[in-house]
């Protein structure tokens, strides 16, 4: 995934600020700012996906009336006294 440098660059400054101005932690906020922008574009990408599904799959279809019970066929017994 490719964040754009000036969006990592404006994000680091953010951070920068934000920890008091320190000297010396510039690749720190580098790295921490590109973690929080690939962690927003998986949870944006993820959501559009969810949302794309969602609208593929119909909803199921609401009962109106009660299921149907289902008697099975019965086999015919065996004798197991001739099988032997």
């Amino acid at each position: 995934m490719n964040i754009p440098d000036e969006l990592v660059r404006q994000r680091s400054y953010e951070i920068w600020q934000q920890a008091g101005c320190p000297d010396g932690f510039s690749a720190q906020h580098w790295f921490q700012a590109k973690s929080e922008l690939e962690g927003q574009y998986r949870a944006e990408r993820f959501t559009a996906i969810e949302s794309v599904y969602r609208q593929k799959v119909s909803p199921r279809p609401s009962i109106s009336y009660p299921p149907r019970k289902l008697i099975s066929l019965k086999l015919p017994a065996i004798d197991r006294s001739r099988a032997a």
